[in-house]
């Protein structure tokens, strides 16, 4: 299947010598072992590609590998501590290499995080709305849509946890749900629209 995909991708990128490509093939296969329910291999994956992101100084694959390690602490229930740390090392290492998206992606991340553990839904949102922000200042249009997304999700899973409750979703939360996924459906709307006209 899919795992063993990545698994023979990564044994013929490593008999290359290609480091780079190795790593993103045990990034994938530490996703899909996620998916099928193996969480630490997939962590121990994860990890692996780190390191070999870091010994090659590939900076923006060791980004991607902080943000899949934040992905499986948080997703899975592992160690919020620890997908706020792999998280923050997405964020600083995206910022010192100019690389708006991908800062946002490690806001976003620690908004999806401060969610999961409870946090004060205003934390979650102000993380969610930096990642907007970031992309806004360098004019990023698939950033800003990806930001407006950020913050739809945020407020999308406060109303799903309302209602999971039993609870009728407070106002204020489904209004700004409402809003932010209506912006962020017309701002992905305007990239199909514009990469159609390319095309």
């Amino acid at each position: 299947g899919a795992l063993r995909a990545c698994m023979d991708q990564r044994a013929v990128f490593k008999a290359a010598g290609w480091k780079d490509e190795e790593a993103k093939a045990l990034l994938a296969a530490a996703r899909r072992h996620a998916q099928d329910a193996s969480l630490q291999e997939a962590l121990r994956l994860a990890r692996e590609g780190l390191t070999m992101c870091q010994e090659a100084k590939d900076q923006h694959g060791e980004a991607a590998a902080w943000l899949t390690i934040c992905d499986l602490h948080a997703n899975f229930g592992f160690d919020y501590s620890d997908a706020m740390s792999a998280a923050a090392h997405a964020r600083r290492l995206s910022k010192a290499l100019g690389d708006a998206l991908g800062e946002a992606r490690a806001l976003k991340a620690t908004a999806e995080v401060l969610v999961a553990q409870g946090a004060t839904e205003q934390a979650a949102v102000v993380r969610a709305k930096e990642a907007l922000e970031v992309c806004l200042q360098v004019g990023d249009r698939q950033g800003e849509a990806f930001g407006l997304q950020a913050i739809a999700d945020v407020f999308q899973v406060l109303v799903r946890e309302d209602t999971d409750s039993g609870l009728a979703p407070r106002p204020a939360i489904l209004e700004e749900a409402l809003n932010f996924t209506l912006l962020a459906a017309a701002a992905h709307g305007e990239l199909r629209d514009a990469k159609s006209q390319a095309t």
